[in-house]
C-alpha cells in the first residue's frame, strides 16, 4: 500500500508539472498575442500622431508665411541684424532684430502679430 500510495503521488506531481508547463505555454503565446496586437495598435497610434503633427506644422507654416507677406519690407530686411536702443532715457543696449517666428509661442509673438495687424489695417486706409 505504501508503494502505490507512492507511485500515485509521483503521477500527481508529474500532472501538476504537465500543467504548469502548459500554462507557462499559454501564458507565452498569450502574450505574443497581446505584444502583437499591442504594437499593431501603437503603430496606429504613431501613425495618426505622424499625420496630426504633419497637419499642425502645414497649418503653422501657412500662417507664418502668411503674416511675413504682409511685413513691411522695411521690417523684413532689419531682420538678423543688430542695434542700439535706449533704455530708461540714460543707457544705450544692443539688440537683436527678429522674427517673430524664431522665438517660441509667447505673448511677445502674439503682441508682435496684433500690432501688425493694427499697422497692415491702418495702411490699407
Amino acid at each position: 500500500m505504501h508503494l502505490l500510495h507512492i507511485s500515485k503521488l509521483g503521477q500527481k506531481r508529474r500532472y501538476i508539472s504537465m500543467v504548469k508547463r502548459r500554462r507557462s505555454k499559454d501564458t507565452k503565446r498569450l502574450t505574443k498575442r497581446r505584444k502583437s496586437s499591442s504594437s499593431h495598435t501603437e503603430e496606429q497610434k504613431r501613425r495618426h500622431l505622424k499625420d496630426g503633427l504633419l497637419d499642425a506644422k502645414k497649418n503653422f507654416e501657412e500662417e507664418r508665411d502668411a503674416y511675413l507677406e504682409r511685413c513691411p519690407k522695411s521690417h523684413k530686411d532689419k531682420f538678423g541684424q543688430i542695434g542700439f536702443c535706449k533704455w530708461g532715457g540714460k543707457y544705450y543696449f544692443p539688440i537683436l532684430f527678429v522674427n517673430p517666428y524664431h522665438v517660441p509661442e509667447n505673448p511677445i509673438r502674439r503682441q508682435w502679430i496684433s500690432k501688425l495687424e493694427k499697422v497692415s489695417d491702418s495702411l490699407k486706409r
